[in-house]
């Protein structure tokens, strides 16, 4: 525990911390130094070269100077946004600029209660056709969006709950975002009352499709069970499979139909529409909500799954509650349901605990409360020693992913178990202490000690740490990708206060001298840097290397989006370089690379909002003092930065 990036020694307290952070400046630190990031002493050679043995160069020239900032004192006075003409608000013409005046320093800081407050607060957003409210908890990717835009538009001070005049904050609403908090209007505009028809031939394509691509990371259905029903839906009345078998295979095409490659566009309207129109004939009534089945429960974990592709966290959240619910009232949260070791048996287990997981994540990613109670839950895991007799009998091998299912299962549960104590402990909504804060520096040491443990519990084949380990089946690709992007993302997660902490700040130089407790902003700042980059790589290797077919899963893109608007954050630091800032778009640019070939509305949103922000990036850039010393190397490679 001593030698812990994120802190130091307990006995330390605030005042002695700020003292530590006044430390002498060098003019220029050597290559090898400042591209590890690492601190130098500024000797020929340095100490830690000399140590290492290698050569120590440094840059030629005159090295730049560095504003010295004043330390801010506290005030509660803020500054009124100034007035836009015609009553436009400040981001409806594309975002901040570099145009704001204002020195740094002069910028309002608030006092410590209310950045604890702050760092509490959500986002609220009222649909305005309804009047219906909805809250997304710090934690969410909405109400960080929203913080990178205040801090775009130096308005960090501010709250950031909507106006009466505009009920959704400022920028959810310039980055188009609403769109993915209510989707009422869509499925208005869809007729559920007219009839079509698909071939066999493609509807066992799209089945197939879904059976790649989702039922890896969703494992509760049954190949050879969904073929039989699709089957006799072709034969005669007589022989059509039970209703709730029916919406099982139309919520199957419609994912498969979500799913399938598209050559043109066109074509991905066409399978777009014929996914909406099957996602309509799998409606749940209220008198099936009052009698569960299990047949529910997997059709309500299926329809999370599906708005997870549309990037809707709302409806997201709002099924996985349904479903707990549902579990909860067949009892399989309990071992005496749970007891028996047949095929039927294990499906049940794998369904309550894969939607454990799904649950426990999502409340998190969303900033609510769980649904579900751990102390209310003995149900036994999966079993990851299966004998052939307690396997479902599968008629195609391809699918059929056995006992690998249950570590698959295993792990996500144990990344739900860490996401409900990131959200209780870190995220809670409880008032805080200056000494208590202490206490939340100790979860997050905790929080990343259990993803430690997780790390290393990881088997060959889905171990997302290891860069050079073989491609395996599809399958696998698919559940080693979602396994890391659940990883990475917790970990941002754990370290995301001290990021929005920072943002009250003109720099994070600065707000190192009002950090509370003994947290080290740099280093954790650092770790949730390290875990955007994973995520866009991780992405970029399966989307265009390991497994191709995975890019049309819409799902991944809120990762990859989160883990852009994390890196592009840092770009905003004044003592960012110009080196430094030219690797992140770089990394950036991948990203929305990846982003360009999901073809679908999420996906191609949170590309367009990835691209204003790394614009937001550049005015800052060159609004800063090394935006004079850009080259011209940075304007040809980033052609838009002219």
């Amino acid at each position: 525990m001593d030698n812990d990036p994120l802190i130091n020694a307990s006995t330390f307290d605030a005042q002695d911390l700020r003292a530590t952070t006044r430390i002498n400046r060098i003019p220029r630190a050597c290559e090898r130094c400042r591209f590890r990031k690492i601190r130098c002493d500024g000797l020929q050679p340095c100490k830690r070269c000399d140590e290492q043995k290698e050569s120590c160069s440094y840059r030629p020239g005159r090295p730049r100077t560095r504003k010295q900032y004043r330390k801010l004192p506290w005030t509660s006075q803020t500054k009124s946004p100034r007035p836009q003409p015609n009553g436009a608000s400040p981001g409806l013409s594309g975002g901040p600029t570099s145009s704001d005046p204002r020195p740094l320093e002069s910028q309002a800081t608030l006092r410590p209660d209310q950045w604890r407050q702050s760092l509490r607060a959500g986002i609220g957003v009222t649909d305005s056709r309804t009047g219906a409210p909805q809250f997304y908890g710090p934690s969410s990717h909405f109400a960080f969006v929203q913080r990178i835009y205040e801090r775009l538009s130096s308005k960090s001070h501010e709250p950031i709950t909507p106006s009466p005049q505009s009920p959704i904050p400022e920028g959810v609403r310039v980055w188009g975002l609403e769109r993915f908090l209510f989707s009422a209007s869509e499925k208005q505009n869809i007729n559920p009352t007219g009839e079509a028809f698909i071939s066999r031939n493609i509807g066992e394509r799209f089945i197939r499709n879904y059976f790649k691509i989702i039922h890896p990371q969703l494992p509760i259905l049954i190949f050879s069970d969904i073929m039989s029903h699709w089957a006799s839906i072709w034969g005669p009345p007589s022989r059509h499979c039970a209703p709730q078998d029916r919406r099982l295979v139309y919520m199957v095409l419609a994912f498969g139909a979500r799913v399938s490659p598209a050559k043109d566009p066109d074509n991905t309207e066409l399978t777009d529409e014929w996914a909406e129109y099957l996602l309509r004939k799998t409606d749940v009534s209220m008198l099936e909500l009052s009698e569960p089945t299990m047949h529910l429960v997997q059709l309500l974990l299926l329809k999370a799954t599906y708005a997870q592709q549309l990037m809707r966290p709302n409806e997201t959240y709002l099924h996985l509650g349904y479903a707990a619910r549902a579990a909860s009232s067949l009892g399989i949260n309990r071992s005496t349901i749970l007891a028996a070791a047949d095929s039927q048996i294990h499906q049940m287990r794998l369904t309550f605990w894969i939607m454990f997981a799904m649950e426990k994540i999502t409340a998190l990613l969303v900033g609510r409360p769980s649904s579900l109670r751990d102390d209310q839950i003995d149900a036994p895991y999966p079993s990851e020693h299966l004998q052939s007799n307690d396997m479902p009998m599968h008629d195609i091998k391809q699918f059929a992913h056995g006992q690998n299912d249950s570590i698959f299962v295993r792990l996500m549960v144990e990344l739900g178990k860490l996401a409900d104590k990131i959200l209780t402990s870190i995220y809670s909504v409880k008032e805080v202490t200056a000494q208590e804060q202490y206490l939340i520096e100790k979860k997050m040491i905790e929080c990343e000690e259990m993803l430690t443990s997780i790390s290393e519990s990881l088997p060959t084949h889905l171990n997302f740490l290891d860069e050079e380990s073989s491609i395996g089946e599809d399958w696998q690709e698919t559940q080693r990708l979602h396994l890391g992007l659940v990883y990475h993302s917790m970990r941002m997660l754990i370290h995301r206060p001290v990021m929005v902490f920072t943002t009250f700040f003109p720099s994070s130089q600065i707000a190192q001298l009002h950090a509370p407790g003994v947290i080290q902003l740099q280093q954790s700042n650092g770790a949730s840097i390290a875990s955007a980059r994973s995520i866009i790589l991780l992405a970029r290797e399966s989307f265009f290397t390991r497994l191709p077919e995975v890019r049309y899963d819409g799902s991944l893109a809120s990762y990859i989006v989160a883990a852009c608007i994390t890196l592009l954050y840092e770009v905003l630091d004044p003592a960012t370089d110009v080196t430094h800032a030219k690797e992140t778009f770089t990394l950036v640019e991948q990203a929305i690379e990846c982003l360009d070939t999901m073809k679908h509305l999420g996906p191609q949103t949170g590309k367009k909002m990835s691209s204003d922000i790394m614009q937001m990036a550049k005015n800052v850039l060159f609004s800063s003092p090394q935006g004079q010393v850009v080259d011209e190397f940075l304007m040809e490679e980033f052609p838009w930065l002219r």
